[in-house]
């Protein structure tokens, strides 16, 4: 019998004080869900935390973490709304609370990250069925604070980066025009 064969998925990150098998399963039974997460913390001398949350989460979505000093930062997509939500995890397996909820019907997350109070995501805008949209399938970039989400697009990001260089652009030839004049002097 093979011991992750109760989980649905998993995948190992290392940690500072040993490492983390974490994922879904099945095991738990929560409201609007057969799914939830599990998290296990493995120190360098093999002790074991195990957390499970009580979360009912979508199963096409594998959840997402990330190591912060101490802590944890769990991405998931809740199955009663279908939006996402950033938890914070200690390393004692408690929950911290949400930092983080995205309601969404046309987001689909692939990964996260964070720095300082700034959190990043990427992942696509998929169309809904019942909509004409100009943007289906294209990729998606989003910035998040504490009270807002900005949707950077792709020709957005990518005029902005032109202009900048249009700008260092006129910058050096600044430069070059008047180190000629000097050396006409």
């Amino acid at each position: 019998n093979n011991e992750l064969d109760k989980y649905v998925t998993y995948h190992l990150s290392e940690d500072n004080n040993g490492f983390i098998l974490y994922g879904l399963t099945d095991e738990v039974k929560v409201k609007n869900s057969n799914y939830s997460y599990y998290i296990i913390y493995y120190n360098n001398e093999l002790e074991t935390i195990e957390t499970v949350g009580d979360i009912p989460l979508d199963k096409e979505y594998d959840i997402k973490l990330i190591s912060i000093k101490e802590d944890y930062l769990l991405l998931y997509k809740n199955s009663s709304d279908n939006s996402y939500e950033v938890i914070k995890i200690n390393n004692n397996g408690i929950t911290n609370g949400k930092l983080k909820k995205i309601n969404n019907d046309y987001y689909n997350f692939e990964n996260f990250n964070i720095k300082g109070k700034t959190m990043y995501f990427i992942g696509q805008i998929n169309c809904p069925e019942d909509e004409k949209c100009d943007y289906d399938n294209r990729t998606l970039y989003l910035v998040s604070d504490e009270d807002k989400v900005i949707e950077v697009e792709d020709n957005t990001s990518t005029g902005i980066i032109i202009g900048f260089s249009i700008f260092i652009l006129l910058i050096i030839l600044g430069i070059i025009i008047r180190k000629k004049r000097k050396m006409k002097k």
